[in-house]
């Protein structure tokens, strides 16, 4: 089975009104009310933020944006054309879009979007003069995702090794056993992997990390339960993450 980035689509449009409104209520009717009852920090009332008009755009700032609004003008137009053009080669063999690579390896289309851009912003605002520019701006990009990247190969070593010995299989097989033989009922079976979910996010704030735990066991025993893997994924850290304050 192949999860692809708009399997949840439904999914997310609902949940992202829903979170939103929720988000919307609990700011302002109880982070805004505590806030006001902290004392401002005399270290940040000390310091000089500069003038109002420091902060404006400047025309080499408003040139690049300009022109790298154009260029993903233009590149959104290529991909939407060779995406939705009967008969196009980068559509599924059976000529559908939803298996379409540039659905299935969408984050390199965003990839190469982004580099674009920010090559094309920083021509414009005169930021990135030289082609040796580029480089050394991809370099300081990489510090910031470097904890991420650890993470991942974590996850990777980890995943190799269930793959390997073979114990997924098993603890999945065993687990689907007793949770059929129990009989519950899916809503209850649900709330029991929302709790588990729930006592990780103590523990583990990267949303990466628990479904690095969570998906060679998880998955193949809740599919042969018949539970999609994008039911479970939803179901799960989507309704504990983004409420966690421990969360990043």
């Amino acid at each position: 089975m192949i999860v692809t980035p708009i399997s949840n689509y439904f999914f997310n449009i609902v949940s992202s009104l829903v979170l939103a409104g929720i988000i919307t209520v609990v700011t302002e009717t109880v982070i805004a009310k505590r806030g006001q009852a902290v004392e401002e920090d005399t270290d940040t009332k000390e310091q000089d933020m500069g003038s109002f008009s420091d902060m404006k755009l400047k025309p080499g700032e408003k040139r690049g944006l300009r022109n790298s609004g154009i260029a993903f003008a233009i590149m959104l137009a290529i991909y939407l054309a060779l995406l939705l053009t009967p008969g196009s080669p980068l559509r599924a063999e059976d000529g559908t879009i939803l298996m379409s690579p540039l659905l299935l390896n969408v984050g390199i289309v965003i990839a190469i979007m982004f580099a674009v851009m920010g090559w094309v912003y920083g021509r414009a605002a005169g930021t990135m003069t030289r082609a040796r520019q580029i480089p050394e701006a991809m370099a300081k990009g990489i510090v910031s995702v470097a904890p991420v990247l650890v993470l991942f190969f974590a996850a990777a070593q980890f995943t190799a090794y269930f793959e390997w010995s073979g114990i997924g299989p098993v603890l999945a097989v065993y687990g689907a056993d007793f949770i059929g033989g129990l009989g519950l009922h899916p809503v209850i079976m649900f709330a029991g992997v929302v709790a588990i979910v729930a006592v990780m996010n103590l523990l583990i704030t990267s949303g990466s990390a628990q479904w690095t735990l969570l998906a060679p066991v998880m998955v193949p025993m809740l599919m042969l339960l018949d539970v999609s893997p994008e039911t479970l994924r939803r179901c799960s850290g989507s309704v504990i993450h983004p409420p966690t304050c421990s969360a990043p």
